[in-house]
């Protein structure tokens, strides 16, 4: 409490509690101003001014400063007196500072919410524990947040949804650790979208009195996985259905001894060996190669893993359940990082052992033609028939058509069918049954 001079705010009586409030002895502020201790000075003629209006002040709130330089917050009451045969002004002080630093420091957090809530991408609801909605910083297109307010959360979730939804309520509301769910509700123009949804408790008086429902609309992220998910499931029928082996190796230093990461399921098929052993032991693939093939095999792979350039490699390799070798072509094209190094090789590996038989047939089949003409090639030209025209015509005897004509011999099809006609002419034959006939009959053919 104070009494100044109204006249010039000179302080004639302080009491302790005003000494304290402005950091001095109640002695060091007699004498002194009360604008010395105003935070704007300026504020004096505005409380002089209550009073010359009503002759007193009730419940004025005065920004004031300390002798230490310290602000403090008061409420004062100021009644017109006399002292001294003076007039002066009785005023009693009350120190709201605490009280103002937590109201301001409310209103500063509801700011920063009220920013976040109006500026935040997700709808930020608050419901009871029936769902209700009691507040919301926005709605998605098409409703306003009147309408919204007072309806539930039932009403824009998919019904198939619902059960999930008042679980993750009860979980809030009785457990009071928040919940987390993945939900399909109402989007933009009565589209329907999908939402990640988090709960957590507001509490109050020590229980659950709300809870904060965060919904993101996460219906983008939700295709693009699906579409990945499909594209996977894809890749994987693709890649576990082919006749191929279909696999990666990652590579360090030595070719030969990378580390298998992926291979089909039809390494089990062709090879009679699981993945996963070739996973475990990286020589196994080299050890079983036969040994006749090792040399090429390890050239061509080296080539390719300096010059960064795809390959195919035809090589056996030993069946692990039969101990017979498959011929595999085996393509392999070079992974390469950003650095230039090559770091895998993704390889494509096909079983061509029955190929390979046919062809060794074909060669086999060949040769005994070759032989035959030989044999019954006389000394001077019959009909003026070469060498590869007297091999035709005993492919022709023995019922040949000209595509297998083609591959006994190693020729193509258009090749074939000139030799053919060839023959034909030659002999005079209107048809390939008469060549036949006559061949069979002239010793040409068996």
């Amino acid at each position: 409490m104070s009494i100044t001079r109204r006249s010039d705010g000179i302080i004639l009586h302080a009491n302790t509690l005003l000494g304290d409030l402005l950091a001095l002895q109640s002695e060091q502020v007699i004498g002194r101003r009360t604008p010395e201790f105003y935070y704007r000075p300026a504020d004096r003629e505005t409380l002089l001014g209550l009073v010359n209006k009503d002759g007193f002040v009730r419940d004025h709130e005065l920004h004031i400063k300390r002798a230490d330089g310290a602000d403090r917050w008061v409420i004062l009451s100021v009644q017109s007196t006399e002292f001294d045969g003076e007039t002066a002004l009785i005023t009693g002080f009350y120190d709201v500072t605490a009280r103002r630093e937590a109201e301001e420091a409310l209103r500063e957090s509801e700011e920063r919410w009220r920013s976040l809530s109006e500026n935040a991408p997700d709808i930020i609801v608050t419901v009871d524990r029936a769902g209700t909605i009691l507040a919301t910083n926005r709605t998605v297109p098409g409703f306003s947040v009147e309408e919204v307010v007072g309806s539930t959360v039932y009403d824009y979730i998919a019904e198939e949804h619902h059960d999930c939804v008042r679980q993750a309520l009860r979980d809030t509301f009785e457990g009071g650790a928040g919940a987390r769910i993945e939900i399909l509700g109402t989007g933009a123009s009565d589209a329907m979208a999908w939402y990640n949804v988090r709960l957590g408790p507001f509490m109050r008086d020590g229980r659950v009195a709300t809870a904060t429902w965060i919904a993101t609309d996460v219906t983008d992220r939700k295709h693009a996985h699906d579409k990945l998910r499909r594209s996977e499931e894809l890749y994987s029928a693709v890649v576990q259905n082919v006749d191929e082996v279909i696999y990666m190796v990652a590579l360090d230093n030595d070719p030969l001894t990378g580390l298998l990461q992926f291979a089909s399921a039809r390494t089990k098929d062709i090879l009679g060996y699981d993945p996963d052993e070739f996973r475990r032991d990286p020589t196994l693939w080299y050890r079983n190669i036969h040994r006749d093939d090792r040399a090429q095999v390890l050239g061509s792979t080296r080539q390719a893993f300096a010059k960064k350039e795809s390959t195919v490699r035809e090589y056996r390799l030993r069946h692990k359940e039969s101990g017979r070798y498959v011929w595999l072509e085996d393509k392999i094209v070079p992974q390469v990082d950003g650095a230039g190094n090559t770091v895998a090789f993704l390889g494509v590996a096909r079983d061509i052992t029955t190929r390979k038989r046919m062809e060794k047939r074909v060669r086999r089949i060949a040769q005994t033609v070759e032989h035959k003409v030989e044999d019954r090639m006389p000394k001077e030209k019959r009909h003026g028939l070469t060498f590869r025209e007297m091999a035709v015509l005993q492919l022709v005897a023995s019922g040949q058509s000209d595509k297998e004509i083609a591959t006994l011999l190693n020729i193509s099809p258009r090749t074939a069918h000139v030799h053919v006609a060839n023959v034909l002419c030659k002999m005079g034959a209107r048809s390939r049954t008469e060549a036949a006939v006559r061949a069979v009959k002239e010793g040409l053919a068996t």
